[in-house]
C-alpha cells in the first residue's frame, strides 16, 4: 500500500500555491500573485509595488491651440501609491507668434483606478491593457506665465488637466509615451483674447521606482 501511495504522488504531484502578497498598509487590498489568476496571463501589478513612491522625469512638447504654437517642455512628478502625485511642468516658447514667453506650473494628480482596479481584482494581465487604463489621471494646479511683454510669472490662473500613458515596454518602471489635455484660465493677462484656453501636451518619461517604507514591507 504504501508503494502505491508513492507512485501516486509521483504521477499526481501536488499543484503549486499561489504566493499571496500582503503588505500591512494594503492589507484590505492584498490578492493573490498568481498569472495563472489572469486571463493575460501577468500578474496585474507589473512592478506597481517595487516602491511605495515613483518619479518621472519627462520631456516633450505642448500645442497651444488659443495661441496657434508649439511650446517644448519638462516636467517632473513624483507619485506615490501610483495614485496621488505632485508635479513640475515648465513650457518655453520658440515662437515669435506666442504671446507667452513661458509657462511653469504647479499641481497635484489623482490616478484612481489602479487601486481600485487591483483590489478588485479586476486587472486583466494584459500589461499594455491594464497600464494604460490605470493611468488615466486627472490633475488641477496652478500656472504662472510671462507674457512677451510683461515682466517674469506676471500672469497666473488655473490649470486642469486629463492624462493617459502608455508604456514603452510592458511594465511600470522604465519608458513610458504620455499625453494630456489641458484647459488653463488667467489667459487674458498673458496678452490672450479670452480668459481660458487649451491645449495638448506629449511627453516621453522614465518613471523609477523607490521604496521609503511607508507600505511597510515589500512582497518579494
Amino acid at each position: 500500500m504504501l508503494h502505491l501511495v508513492m507512485l501516486s504522488a509521483l504521477v499526481h504531484p501536488p499543484a503549486p500555491t499561489p504566493t499571496l502578497v500582503v503588505s500591512p498598509n494594503l492589507a484590505h487590498v492584498a490578492r493573490v500573485e498568481d498569472p495563472a489568476n489572469t486571463k493575460g496571463g501577468g500578474d496585474g501589478v507589473y512592478g506597481r509595488f517595487d516602491g511605495d513612491f515613483s518619479l518621472r522625469v519627462g520631456l516633450g512638447g505642448e500645442w497651444d491651440a488659443q495661441a496657434a504654437a508649439l511650446r517644448p517642455l519638462a516636467r517632473l512628478d513624483w507619485v506615490g501609491y501610483q495614485t496621488l502625485g505632485l508635479y513640475l511642468l515648465y513650457r518655453q516658447s520658440v515662437m515669435k507668434s506666442d504671446e507667452a514667453l513661458n509657462i511653469a506650473s504647479v499641481g497635484i494628480s489623482l490616478s484612481p483606478l489602479f487601486l481600485f482596479r487591483w483590489s478588485k481584482a479586476l486587472e486583466s494581465g494584459h500589461a499594455y491593457g491594464d497600464l494604460l487604463l490605470d493611468s488615466l489621471t486627472l490633475s488641477v494646479g496652478a500656472a504662472l506665465g510671462t507674457p512677451r511683454r510683461g515682466s517674469f510669472a506676471e500672469a497666473s490662473g488655473l490649470e486642469l488637466g486629463l492624462e493617459l500613458g502608455l508604456p514603452i515596454l510592458p511594465r511600470a518602471d522604465g519608458p513610458w509615451l504620455r499625453v494630456r489635455g489641458n484647459l488653463a484660465s488667467g489667459r487674458d493677462n498673458l496678452g490672450f483674447e479670452q480668459s481660458w484656453g487649451g491645449g495638448v501636451m506629449l511627453w516621453l518619461d522614465w518613471q523609477f521606482f523607490f521604496h521609503l517604507g511607508l507600505l511597510g514591507q515589500r512582497g518579494d
